[in-house]
C-alpha cells in the first residue's frame, strides 16, 4: 500500500513537471508566433506605402520611374528590424505593373518576403520561417481635391466651345484619347486661362514659380500652388508673361511630362475675375504655339491616376462628362 502511494505521487509529481514543460513550450511558440505577425504587418505597411508611391507614374510607359519609386518608398520602412529592400539577406521585394489606358490608371503591386529566425520554435526542429506581404495601387474614384504643388496653373472650360483656328467642340463632348487644344489670350475667342490658384490676380514671377513646381522642378510650397478642392475659387489672368514662361523656358520639360493637370471651370474664362472649381483633367500636351496673335497648347486627354482625395460622385449638368474626363486618385485596391 506504501509502495502505491508512492508510486502515485511520483506520477503527479512527473505529469506535473510535463505539464509545466508542455505550458513553457506553448508560450515559447506564443512569442515566435507573435514574432510572425508583428513582421508580416510591417511588411504590410512597407508594401502599401510603395504601391501609392508608385500608382502617380502609372500613366507613364516606361514604367521605371514608377518602379522605383515603389521600391524606393517600401525601402524606407523596417520589418523585423531591417529594411525592406532587395540590399538585405534573405528579403525579397517585386514589383508588377499593369498599363494605363485612356479610359484607366493601370495598376501596381508591390509584394514583399522575408525570412525570419524563430528563438523558441528551432527547439522542435523549425529555425525560419517566410513571411510575405502584398498590396495593389490603381486608380480609383474621381479626384475631388489634389495636393499643394500639383495643379498646373491654367484653368480649362469645361462648355465652352471655340471657332478660332477652326470649330472645335467644347471638352465636355470629349473623349480620353482625343487631342483638345486650349485657347488663351484671345479675347472673344478662349477656353482657358491662366490661374493664380487664390481669388488674387498674379504676375509673371508667380507662373514662373507655380510651372516649376507643378513640373517637379522645384518642391512643393503650399504659398504657391495650394491643395485645391471641387468648390475652390481661383481667379483668372490673361496670362501673356505665363505663356512667354510656358513656350520658353518650361517647354522642354512641359513636353516630356506624361501629363499636366488643370483645374475645370464652367463657362467662358472671364479675365480678372474668379471662378469656382469643379473638377480635373489631365492633359498629355503635344504642342505649344501663338499663331496671329492667339497662343494655345493642345495635349490629348489622358486618365491617369493622381495623387488626391476622392469625394462624392460628380452631380449636376456636367456629371457624366466630369466622370468621363476626370483622373481617378490612387487607392489600395483590395
Amino acid at each position: 500500500m506504501r509502495n502505491l502511494r508512492s508510486n502515485t505521487g511520483q506520477l503527479s509529481v512527473l505529469v506535473l513537471v510535463l505539464l509545466i514543460a508542455a505550458l513553457i513550450a506553448l508560450g515559447s511558440l506564443g512569442v515566435d508566433i507573435a514574432h510572425i505577425v508583428c513582421t508580416t504587418e510591417e511588411l504590410q505597411t512597407a508594401v502599401d506605402a510603395g504601391a501609392l508611391a508608385g500608382g502617380p507614374h502609372l500613366s507613364v510607359a516606361d514604367k521605371t520611374q514608377a518602379i522605383a519609386e515603389a521600391l524606393a518608398i517600401t525601402a524606407s520602412n523596417k520589418a523585423d528590424g531591417s529594411m525592406v529592400s532587395n540590399d538585405v539577406p534573405g528579403t525579397n521585394v517585386t514589383v508588377v505593373t499593369t498599363d494605363a489606358t485612356t479610359n484607366s490608371g493601370g495598376t501596381i503591386t508591390v509584394s514583399a518576403q522575408k525570412r525570419i529566425n524563430h528563438l523558441f520554435a528551432k527547439i522542435f526542429g523549425r529555425r525560419t520561417d517566410i513571411v510575405f506581404a502584398s498590396a495593389t495601387a490603381g486608380g480609383m474614384g474621381d479626384v475631388t481635391q489634389v495636393p499643394s504643388g500639383s495643379a498646373f496653373p491654367i484653368a480649362i472650360s469645361i462648355d465652352a466651345a471655340t471657332q478660332v483656328g477652326g470649330a472645335q467642340a467644347p471638352l465636355m463632348n470629349c473623349q480620353p484619347g482625343q487631342i483638345f487644344t486650349l485657347y488663351f489670350d484671345n479675347k472673344d475667342d478662349r477656353n482657358a486661362a491662366f490661374t493664380s490658384f487664390t481669388a488674387g490676380s498674379a504676375n509673371v514671377q508667380y507662373f514662373k514659380a507655380a510651372m516649376s513646381e507643378a513640373l517637379g522642378l522645384t518642391h512643393s510650397n503650399p504659398a504657391v500652388i495650394p491643395s485645391i478642392s471641387v468648390g475652390s475659387v481661383i481667379n483668372l489672368n490673361n496670362g501673356e508673361g505665363g505663356y512667354q514662361a510656358m513656350s520658353h523656358e518650361f517647354y522642354a520639360d512641359i513636353m516630356a511630362k506624361p501629363y499636366i493637370l488643370l483645374p475645370l471651370i464652367q463657362g467662358p474664362p472671364p479675365l480678372n475675375q474668379s471662378a469656382a472649381v469643379i473638377g480635373f483633367v489631365a492633359l498629355k500636351i503635344t504642342g505649344i504655339s501663338k499663331k496671329n496673335g492667339v497662343a494655345s497648347m493642345s495635349g490629348i486627354i489622358v486618365k491617369p491616376a493622381v495623387l488626391g482625395r476622392s469625394g462624392d460622385a460628380p452631380t449636376g449638368a456636367y456629371a457624366p462628362a466630369l466622370k468621363n474626363l476626370s483622373p481617378s486618385t490612387v487607392r489600395l485596391i483590395p
